[in-house]
């Protein structure tokens, strides 16, 4: 069976690959860790917000706020806080670059989402053998 993690609505799923021994084409689930409905959005939690950005970035390279602010639908004020904060932890990193503020993940920010993914998977086998 295969695990994977995506983002749907800014929470974690988890994407899971079911193989059936009779059948030749593998079957995809996708299952929402907080079990809301796919029509209504709750409220990202602070984490899920500094995941969302992490993955921005590595997804993208370097990116100036308003790429950033696009990508994960926040607003300015709010999307300089969690970066503030992220560089402060130093998850990111600012770069300036051309006159332009850049930001980047950092080798840290890289290895918090690869633990971030690891966790999501624990979780996703704690959900299964319930």
């Amino acid at each position: 069976m295969y695990h994977g993690v995506g983002i749907w609505c800014g929470s974690p799923i988890i994407e899971t690959q079911v193989f059936d021994l009779e059948d030749s084409a593998p079957e995809k689930a996708f299952i929402p860790l907080n079990n809301k409905k796919r029509g209504s959005c709750p409220k990202r939690s602070k984490l899920e917000s500094y995941v969302d950005i992490l993955i921005v970035l590595i997804q993208n390279g370097p990116l100036k706020l308003t790429h950033i602010k696009h990508e994960t639908n926040f607003n300015s004020a709010f999307a300089k806080e969690n970066l503030g904060f992220l560089v402060k932890l130093n998850l990111v990193e600012k770069i300036f670059e051309r006159g332009e503020t850049l930001f980047s993940i950092t080798p840290r920010g890289i290895r918090v989402l690869r633990y971030f993914g690891e966790a999501t998977d624990l979780l996703s086998v704690v959900q299964a053998n319930k």
